[in-house]
């Protein structure tokens, strides 16, 4: 079976399909890539899987587990991150808060534990605030840390916004981008993929916004508006420098 699947997944809105009968597998450590013009249903499918809408029909599995009628607010403990094409962050709180906001799902205290501060409720912030800060430097935001999300750039931002998920430890990132018609779904394992998403040598952000570049992905899937365009994989031999890198990580 799959890691992640959809199956038949439908959204219509009155008369009008944002998706249509769509099914697609992502296996574990696979990249898949979709692409398409605005109005393809990109986002739609990402909202769909991460509950944001419910399905007019259709079935969405995440380690044999059918999260179809799960609720929003339980897709982020299953290990499902996601960014957005319209940034979410928190304007008025610093890089750090916004950080340690992807930490909730690991967070095991109860609130009368959190209001007495207990020793355990200290042990768990120092846990929560050592795996933003390995967050931080992978990232190179150390420039950032303690400035106001109102204050910076966009492709800042977006780098944030990649950060944040990546401090939930995800097993399964939606990572969608703005205006350059494509959408991406991974299994990072963990950050060393990711970072190929948002920092330069190959790849960038210092032009506004991270880049993925189609022989990176695993799989492309183009979207036209009427539905599927076309599937196939890309050219492996960096897919497969990614493979080792990821085994060196410890």
């Amino acid at each position: 079976m799959s890691y992640f699947r959809a199956e038949n997944l439908s959204l219509h809105f009155g008369g009008l399909k944002a998706v249509d009968s769509v099914s697609f597998a992502v296996e574990k450590g696979e990249i898949l890539s979709i692409i398409g013009p605005n109005g393809a249903g990109k986002s739609s499918i990402f909202n769909l899987i991460s509950r944001i809408y419910p399905p007019t029909s259709g079935r969405i599995f995440f380690e044999d587990q059918d999260i179809t009628e799960q609720p929003a607010y339980e897709i982020a403990g299953l290990g499902i991150a996601r960014t957005f094409q319209n940034i979410e962050l928190f304007e008025n709180a610093t890089m750090l808060s916004n950080l340690l906001v992807g930490r909730h799902r690991h967070s095991t205290t109860q609130l009368w534990q959190e209001l007495l501060y207990l020793p355990s409720v200290r042990a768990g912030e120092k846990v929560h605030r050592r795996r933003v800060e390995q967050v931080i430097e992978f990232l190179d935001l150390e420039a950032y840390r303690d400035k106001l999300i109102s204050g910076l750039p966009y492709g800042v931002r977006k780098v944030i916004e990649l950060a944040r998920a990546l401090c939930s430890e995800p097993k399964l990132i939606l990572f969608e981008r703005r205006g350059d018609r494509r959408h991406v779904v991974l299994d990072p394992r963990h950050e060393d993929r990711a970072r190929h998403h948002c920092a330069d040598g190959r790849t960038r952000h210092d032009a506004g916004q991270p880049r993925l570049r189609p022989r990176d992905c695993a799989q492309l899937w183009p979207r036209a508006r009427d539905g599927l365009a076309g599937r196939g994989a890309a050219p492996s031999r960096r897919r497969r420098r990614l493979s080792r890198r990821m085994r060196m990580m410890p």
